[in-house]
């Protein structure tokens, strides 16, 4: 549905901008707060730089900015589909919804881990920089690199930031009523 297209972005991206208001993980910090400033430098990037590293967030326009950064790391897209399959299936092995309040809440949860870490590699310059390197063998080096390096950040601040991993809930809850809107999200471009 086009009115759920801006849900993934706005998901991670909120819990993203949420994480400079309160402290929290340093390495996420840093990551996403080096995905948001790229694009506060385009016109139309729906993201603007605040003060003290803080970001306000425009989720149509950030999504559509996301989109066209997407289209830049396009020759990745295959590596993209592999490293989020692989973080799917740890995540689903590792984190048993038995222990949870039940599967759609479950799910919810790891649809909107999964928009967060796709948000945060697709919207890293580092991806789109390794995306454009002349050598296409050099790309997929700098591109593997930055996925374990991105993978790894996240699911440390997923682990060890409760508040991280809180906002990220609380955004999820708020925008995945139902098990259409969380499969929304994870099937989302």
């Amino acid at each position: 549905s086009p009115d759920l297209a801006p849900l993934p972005t706005a998901i991670a991206a909120g819990a993203f901008a949420a994480r400079f208001a309160g402290g929290g993980y340093q390495g996420m910090r840093r990551l996403a707060a080096e995905a948001l400033a790229s694009f506060a430098l385009e016109p139309d990037g729906g993201v603007t730089a605040l003060p003290e590293a803080a970001f306000r967030i425009a989720p149509p326009s950030l999504h559509a900015a996301w989109l066209r950064r997407r289209a830049v790391i396009a020759p990745l897209g295959e590596r993209l589909d592999r490293w989020l399959t692989n973080y799917l299936r740890h995540a689903w092995i590792d984190d048993w919804y038995i222990f949870s309040l039940g599967l759609l809440p479950h799910l919810r949860r790891l649809f909107a881990r999964l928009a967060a870490l796709r948000f945060l590699l697709v919207a890293h310059p580092r991806l789109a920089h390794a995306a454009t390197r002349p050598d296409p063998e050099e790309g997929a080096r700098l591109a593997d690199a930055f996925a374990v390096e991105a993978s790894m950040v996240f699911c440390r601040a997923m682990e060890h930031s409760e508040r991280f991993a809180a906002d990220l809930q609380e955004a999820a809850d708020a925008a995945l009523p139902t098990f259409a809107h969380a499969l929304a999200v994870a099937c989302a471009a």
